[in-house]
């Protein structure tokens, strides 16, 4: 089902897209896993999501099964277990699947299960709530995905996303390295837009969640390199250095991170099902 929202959304998306790919160093390709050396910042634990977890808590209830689409390596499913008959934990990266099955493991939860499948085959699975984090960003088939996510509900839905585009306090890299602003990808407005299109009315909680530092100087450099497509000792990367000196701070002990600390506004969009009964059963 395409919808006018939907085209807007991918307009966003193409629009992003195409600049990023102009805008590459000619010899830049994009790693064969993406997530090969990022597992960690998936984990459980590696970021405050205390007051995410426990929306998601809320919503569900202790007797309730919980499926994420896109678990990563555990961050949010793991913590969530506790509140939770059980949660169903979707992802499909080998690398992250094995981080999530052994921290749930050391931290003693049982009732995490995973199945390494992508959000296309979400038919086979089902549970009372069903949410995403972080999922769509970059996600042309909004409606789709939607629709699938909703239609493995038999309570309720939330997708996560950032009220302001995904990765937009590393946006003053883009006019330092390419003399051009960066486009951005669709955020919590336009999920909004495609929502209410397909007929979803849904409730927004707001949240405040802290921002991410890039790291120590190497780590930082090969993040950003990686954003923007620029291979070390380019032309790019030369204007690279001289932004990240500029634009970053030390957090404390070499850890850098940009120079606006503020927490990110996140949303937490959700809606009950055609399904759920009015008393919540």
């Amino acid at each position: 089902m395409r919808t006018a929202a939907g085209d807007r959304w991918r307009a966003l998306q193409d629009v992003a897209r195409g600049q990023a790919a102009r805008l590459a160093d000619p010899d830049w390709s994009a790693a064969t896993d993406p997530y090969v050396d990022r597992v960690d910042s998936f984990r459980s634990g590696q970021r405050t999501d205390d007051n995410l977890v426990q929306l998601l808590a809320r919503l569900s209830g202790p007797e309730q099964t919980v499926l994420e689409v896109g678990a990563g390596a555990g961050r949010l499913s793991i913590p969530l277990a506790s509140h939770v008959r059980e949660v169903v934990a979707i992802e499909p990266n080998p690398g992250m699947a094995t981080a999530l099955i052994a921290d749930a493991e050391a931290a003693g939860v049982s009732n995490v299960r995973l199945v390494k499948s992508r959000w296309e085959e979400l038919g086979k699975e089902g549970a009372d709530g069903v949410f995403a984090a972080h999922v769509v960003y970059a996600l042309p088939a909004i409606e789709e995905f939607v629709l699938r996510v909703q239609a493995a509900a038999s309570n309720w839905v939330a997708v996560i996303v950032f009220a302001e585009p995904p990765q937009s306090r590393l946006f003053d890299f883009w006019p330092a390295v390419f003399a051009e602003p960066r486009q951005p990808n669709p955020s919590l407005p336009q999920l909004l837009d495609v929502l209410w299109s397909l007929g979803i009315h849904a409730n927004v909680d707001m949240l405040e969640v802290p921002v991410w530092p890039l790291g120590p100087p190497p780590r930082a450099g090969k993040s950003l390199r990686r954003r923007l497509r620029i291979c070390a000792g380019s032309a790019a990367d030369i204007r690279l250095e001289a932004a990240m000196a500029e634009l970053l701070v030390d957090w404390g002990d070499g850890v850098l991170g940009p120079r606006d600390r503020r927490p990110l506004p996140l949303g937490v969009v959700h809606w009950r099902t055609s399904h759920a009964s009015l008393d919540g059963g």
